[in-house]
């Protein structure tokens, strides 16, 4: 049971150090209850993209006719039960095989959308003789593993879209920080007056105190931001599934808006918004590609950016958000207020 509860607490942790750190986060799990409590963490680490190794105890190998019903050490089908919840599930068969394995988990955790993976070992396999053969070195566990830019038509055609718009936004969702783009969000959204909203995943992809910065869009975000976004008539989203929640049930961008998506997932671009033009490409290198596509052409945009940051300002100037409840309660943005007065720079604050 204390192998069981580790592995509801690390399973987290494992995710915090990935997206804190920009390297594979590493948690452990005994069989059974302890392989059962690893799902909640997989399966936010596999939505969002966050590279996790799971090791994962099994029963001996010996005993896997026994596994039925928990008869041999509280052994059940775990694979079975975690494979869909990961990029790849990798076993250990003998001490031979595990540099391959392990080799393999962590080339598939960072490569292309990152994600979490399983390393499953048996029991007898723990114990038996480490193998003499030479170990790999330079094992790279930081993602992404490999960056490519996208193709210059479609950066051409997208440069294009933007260029032609006049109330374009960037939309930044967890990408950017996979990527590690944010200054590029920060250039492109500078060099042309661009406002910047963000999805959950993506909050801080640019300051929340660049005057170019409108904060949360969709189902948990700000009406405000939203009822922008819905004024726009191109949003360029980087680094974001245009999920529910980030468009408020795919409510906004609304019909006719042009989406220029950039994600280093093919099958993500064009799934919810099917009239998207496509950049599929680590969003670092496409967020510079196309601003430089930008920077040779011309750009219409005509924001009142003054006008839009009273409408932000004024929304959380507004009583709805400040003043605190009747009696002992108070507003949760009052207390993050009161918080953000006493924290520095490098500090975090965790939900």
């Amino acid at each position: 049971s204390c192998g069981a509860f580790k592995s509801i607490t690390w399973r987290f942790a494992a995710d915090a150090y990935a997206r804190v750190a920009g390297r594979v986060g590493v948690c452990d799990a005994t069989v059974g209850p302890g392989a059962t409590n690893l799902v909640s963490g997989l399966v936010e680490a596999y939505s969002s993209s966050i590279p996790v190794l799971a090791v994962v105890a099994d029963i001996p190998r010996g005993w896997a006719h026994r596994r039925h019903l928990g008869s041999a050490s509280q052994g059940f089908e775990q694979r079975d039960f975690l494979e869909p919840c990961v990029k790849w599930y990798g076993r250990v068969e003998t001490p031979e095989q595990l540099d391959d394995v392990l080799d393999n988990c962590i080339r598939v955790a960072t490569s292309n959308r990152p994600g979490p993976v399983v390393i499953e070992i048996p029991d007898d396999v723990f114990s038996a003789p480490a193998s003499e053969a030479p170990h790999p070195e330079g094992l790279d566990a930081r993602f992404p593993r490999l960056r490519f830019a996208p193709d210059p038509a479609a950066v051409e055609a997208a440069a294009e879209a933007i260029g032609a718009a006049a109330r374009p936004l960037i939309l930044a969702g967890g990408g950017v920080h996979i990527s590690g783009a944010c200054e590029e969000v920060a250039a492109l959204a500078g060099a042309f007056g661009l406002p910047v909203a963000t999805t959950i995943s993506g909050k801080s992809a640019i300051a929340e105190t660049d005057p170019l910065a409108l904060g949360l869009a969709g189902a948990f975000g700000s009406p405000v931001v939203n009822e922008v976004l819905a004024e726009a008539d191109c949003v360029i989203a980087v680094g974001c599934k245009l999920g529910q929640a980030a468009t408020s049930g795919w409510e906004v961008p609304g019909p006719g808006t042009t989406i220029v998506h950039i994600d280093v997932d093919a099958e993500e671009i064009g799934r919810n918004f099917p009239r998207t033009l496509a950049l599929q490409s680590d969003a670092r290198l496409g967020l510079r590609e196309l601003r430089e596509a930008l920077e040779a052409g011309t750009l219409a945009a005509n924001w009142d950016l003054d006008a839009l940051a009273a409408r932000v300002d004024g929304a959380w100037a507004d009583d709805t958000y400040k003043a605190p409840l009747a009696g002992d309660r108070i507003k949760p943005q009052q207390a993050m207020r009161e918080l953000s007065a006493r924290l520095g720079d490098d500090d975090m604050i965790v939900t």
